[in-house]
């Protein structure tokens, strides 16, 4: 026999039951964090979304007023954003090409006009935003969405825009 008391029927399985209360903790401590790190993940990338999504409309509302002449026009190229061709000296709207934030590997779709003009962009993503409900967001209004792809950033001819 050992030192100490004797293992008794009441004491057996004591430290297994903790084993197991501590692996659970662990666990939930761990999703827990899992959780708060996805949960901010996607945050960065939905403010990703709304930055680029201005940057397109301030580029397509600098396109559109800076139009030589009488007539107005929008872009019809995401390149005409970023050297605009109809001047001497070249003007740069937008300093690139951006991806959807939200998934890299696919591009923003363009919102065209009946003319083919590029009025706005929008991503291509079926993800569900934390932001439902509809926001403003520097003189646009989103609205209600259930996925990112209901966000539609466009310059409307006419309107202020947060200008």
């Amino acid at each position: 026999m050992a030192h100490g008391r004797p293992v008794t029927r009441k004491h057996k399985g004591f430290t297994f039951v903790a084993a197991l209360l501590a692996v659970a903790l662990v666990v939930l401590a761990s999703y827990g964090v899992i959780f708060v790190a996805s949960t901010t993940a996607k945050r960065s990338k939905e403010q990703a979304l709304l930055k680029v999504g201005q940057a397109y409309v301030d580029a397509i509302a600098a396109y559109y007023q800076s139009s030589p002449g009488t007539v107005k026009v929008l872009p019809q190229r995401v390149d005409d954003l970023l050297a605009d061709p109809r001047f001497i000296q070249t003007r740069h709207h937008l300093r690139a090409a951006y991806a959807d934030p939200i998934d890299p590997s696919v591009p923003l779709a363009l919102i065209v006009d009946a003319q083919g003009g590029i009025r706005g962009v929008r991503s291509q993503s079926t993800g569900q935003p934390l932001q439902e409900s509809p926001m403003p967001v520097r003189g646009l209004v989103l609205g209600k969405a259930n996925t990112y792809a209901d966000w539609r950033f466009e310059y409307r001819v006419g309107a202020a825009n947060g200008k």
